[in-house]
């Protein structure tokens, strides 16, 4: 299954960010009483869900992850920081000449409470036209240290240009037929298996600056805090008519 958006368009609305609740997330209750999604016990539900849940919002990728795993999540820089010259097909979705030298940062999502970063719950590669960011010094210095994702620092709205689940015999980017937006990503490392692939850009008044593609992995795809997606993320995208 997979779901796109046919060509990127820039929504007029932002939609507001709930409270994130600041616990360590926990696996999904077996008691369907105390499950108030029942319907998200199977992996291709979980898969539609999500999906649905990227592309229907406008919110950054890292808060809708930290909804559904029900915590707070830190970025672990995986590399450093690298330069990346825009291919043509990406430097039109962020309105820049091919060619263009942008920031290209890589990293995970764990965890705010896991402070050695062992439970990767997702991958995200993402280019960066630092000139746009508008940032000041102090936000500028965070992002160069690299524990906090870029949706976290800036404001602006996030397009998903696609999102879809990822099949167990392609479950590692070596594997896998990758995105036309994007560079392939770093591969996976052993044990940290692909189920959902995503690529969106970030935008604000109406100029984007970042792309972004992002993996959720197995383990972040198993630990659903049914709770707060019943409290945060479902509503929300009912209240869109998205749900």
């Amino acid at each position: 299954m997979t779901i796109t958006v046919s060509a990127p368009t820039l929504p007029a609305v932002a939609a507001a960010q709930p409270p994130m609740p600041a616990r360590y997330p926990r696996d999904l209750d077996p008691d369907p009483h105390q499950s108030v999604l029942p319907e998200l016990r199977t992996p291709e539900a979980r898969a539609r869900f999500l999906s649905r849940a990227l592309i229907g919002t406008t919110l950054h990728f890292t808060p809708v992850l930290g909804m559904w795993v029900g915590c707070r999540l830190r970025r672990l820089e995986r590399v450093a920081i690298t330069d990346h010259a825009l291919t043509e097909q990406q430097a039109r979705l962020l309105h820049l000449d091919p060619g263009t030298v942008v920031s290209r940062r890589e990293g995970w999502l764990v965890p705010a409470t896991d402070r050695r970063g062992g439970l990767r719950l997702a991958a995200i590669t993402s280019l960066v036209y630092e000139p746009r960011l508008d940032l000041a010094e102090d936000a500028r210095a965070l992002l160069a240290a690299g524990k906090h994702p870029l949706g976290t620092l800036v404001t602006g709205r996030r397009t998903t240009i696609t999102a879809y689940p990822v099949p167990s015999q392609t479950s590692t980017h070596e594997d896998g037929p990758g995105d036309p937006w994007m560079p392939a990503p770093l591969p996976d490392l052993a044990g940290d298996v692909a189920a959902l692939r995503s690529v969106g850009f970030l935008h604000r008044g109406g100029m984007p600056f970042a792309l972004a593609a992002e993996t959720v992995y197995q383990v972040g795809f198993d630990r659903i805090d049914v709770a707060a997606v019943g409290t945060f993320l479902a509503p929300l995208l009912a209240g869109i008519g998205v749900a």
